[in-house]
């Protein structure tokens, strides 16, 4: 296994076990934060095929303010995760 230090470890973890559809909760003191892999599949990059997931992120703060994203995160060949794309859903 392989921990890329651009993540938090839970989206790690969210990326590399949760099956699609399966969300993971994380609390903090100012609120919390929800990861779901929405999709697996595979994207070639660079000759060979490198396996990706899109994922939805919300992120509530205690005060209710709150926000969507929607992303793709591709697994590097050290076996890492990466975000390909994200962008705040409206």
């Amino acid at each position: 296994m392989s921990y890329n230090s651009g993540y938090s470890f839970p989206v790690w973890e969210a990326l590399e076990y949760n099956s699609t559809g399966e969300t993971s909760l994380w609390e903090s003191g100012w609120g919390y934060v929800e990861f779901t892999p929405t999709r697996t599949f595979q994207r070639r990059y660079g000759g060979y095929f490198r396996d990706c997931r899109n994922f939805l992120r919300v992120v509530v703060r205690n005060d209710g303010f709150e926000r969507r994203y929607r992303g793709t995160a591709c697994r590097n060949p050290n076996g890492s995760w990466w975000i390909a794309s994200s962008a705040r859903v409206f």
